[in-house]
């Protein structure tokens, strides 16, 4: 009977080490790697592997769990995965945005997986204080010049409204000093469209709207609109730039850095190629996103 015992404790053992070595190699490789971690983590600290100093400390307990169970620590899965879900928030994002036409041909449904898509990105901003240092003169992740690939602002989405005309580069721009400019190119008769190619017969009229920016937070820009200037660039193919642009100054009732301003935007993401932005509420009207990509003009013709 004690033989039989022992024999059969022999094929348990081997089964075990079959099964560690043939069946699930990895897992094994997995085990012994994490055990190779809690001796490494305790190397690093105290130079020695079995200081009781060390065997107490959270990141000892954390990797000997780890080893124990043979599952990695989510703190290390984790630092790998948050900047991959970025990217592929960045990347679902910019494919909503480009589908719907910057917005003008969005549904209820495409609006709401954007605005998710943004709140979660804005959950991740690698930009902590993002309005800090916009009215100076210093080089900051938000300066330079920046092109619309989508908005659900009323105030810009009602342009397209229009039967006669269509809306073309919608762009801004933030310059030293605080001041930021906002164009929109204003294009041909919808009816010339069907036209082929070779009539060029495109009109341009560019607006621009002129606001100064302060700070009002950490990710808050109050603005005052300063002016507006209304230039013709073309006319039925020809160009008309020399035209006199008439420009109208806007009277300041409120400074940009009050608080009592109803003229401000939050930032709610920025990195060196996306800035997205969220206008605010006024008059119980949704001031609206904007989602804007980094131009730059040595590759891409800016109106500036």
């Amino acid at each position: 009977m004690l033989m039989r015992g022992a024999l059969l404790c022999l094929i348990s053992m081997s089964i075990v080490y079959v099964d560690a070595f043939l069946v699930q190699p990895s897992a094994f490789l997995a085990r012994r790697h994490l055990e190779q971690r809690v001796v490494a983590d305790s190397l690093r600290y105290t130079g020695t592997a079995s200081s009781p100093r060390h065997a107490s400390s959270p990141t000892h307990r954390v990797w000997r769990a780890a080893a124990e169970t043979g599952v990695e620590p989510a703190e290390s899965a984790g630092a790998k995965s948050t900047t991959r879900s970025t990217t592929d928030l960045k990347k679902e994002l910019l494919r909503r945005c480009a589908v719907c036409d910057r917005g003008y041909g969005a549904t209820t449904g495409e609006r709401d997986i954007i605005d998710g898509l943004v709140r979660s990105l804005a959950a991740v901003n690698p930009t902590m204080t993002p309005a800090a240092g916009i009215e100076g003169s210093s080089d900051i992740v938000v300066r330079g010049a920046w092109r619309l690939i989508y908005t659900s602002a009323i105030d810009v989405l009602s342009l397209a409204a229009n039967p006669v005309s269509s809306i073309g580069g919608v762009y801004q721009n933030v310059e030293d000093d605080g001041i930021i400019t906002n164009i929109i190119d204003i294009l041909n008769p919808r009816a010339l469209s069907i036209l082929p190619p070779t009539f060029k017969v495109d009109s341009t009229l560019r607006l621009k709207v002129q606001t100064r920016a302060r700070e009002r937070g950490s990710s808050r820009v109050g603005l005052v609109f300063e002016k507006i200037t209304i230039s013709p660039q073309k006319f039925l193919g020809n160009d008309v730039s020399f035209l006199p642009a008439p420009t109208i100054d806007l009277p300041a009732f409120n400074s940009a850095a009050s608080a009592d301003s109803p003229a401000y935007f939050d930032i709610e993401y920025l990195d060196d190629e996306v800035l997205i932005i969220r206008q605010n509420t006024a008059g119980g009207v949704d001031g609206g996103l904007f989602i804007q990509v980094r131009v730059d003009p040595a590759t891409e013709p800016v109106p500036f």
